[in-house]
């Protein structure tokens, strides 16, 4: 497995992945799968990185409903993958090789765009990217998900940034 940290169900801290069961509950198709890291924990390029976190957004943050991918942050840049968490607010988060200063401002920039975004906006990105299924709106797949509706989508805003290199690292900003 790799060194992904994620809030562990039954103590309720962060743990790296050795520490986590053999499989878990995929989120897309309800089946339980192996985090299947390949040998050294790194993937042959950043494409292959990208659409395994993607496909595998718990790796990141338990409690989490995907939105969409590559959604653009205003006129500055575009999220490789934004989500909610159970308390409604927004994760953001980037695939990349490295951390370059580079890299970490326009992460900063584009996500400083994503402080005014509302429940609507939110709402359309789920419907246009197809991350609903069977839910008419944002709000009922999130109650069904984790039971009660957010005071306010949008509180607060989290970054993740998911590093393949050596050893598959997750920053949290």
């Amino acid at each position: 497995m790799g060194f992904l940290k994620r809030t562990c169900g039954k103590c309720g801290r962060a743990h790296f992945g050795s520490c986590l069961p053999k499989k878990v509950m995929c989120d897309l198709c309800h089946r339980e799968h192996a985090l299947p890291f390949p040998e050294g924990n790194k993937f042959d390029t950043l494409e292959q990185f990208a659409s395994f976190m993607a496909n595998h957004p718990y790796a990141i943050q338990e409690d989490i409903i995907p939105i969409g991918l590559n959604v653009p942050a205003g006129d500055t840049g575009i999220i490789d993958q934004l989500c909610v968490d159970s308390a409604g607010d927004i994760i953001m988060i980037w695939y990349t090789n490295d951390t370059s200063s580079k890299d970490i401002k326009y992460i900063l920039d584009s996500a400083e765009k994503m402080e005014s975004v509302d429940y609507e906006y939110l709402n359309t990105i789920a419907k246009e990217s197809g991350s609903l299924e069977e839910y008419p709106n944002l709000r009922e797949k999130f109650k069904a998900e984790f039971g009660k509706l957010p005071v306010l989508f949008n509180r607060e805003q989290m970054i993740h940034i998911a590093i393949n290199e050596h050893s598959s690292r997750l920053f949290t900003i």
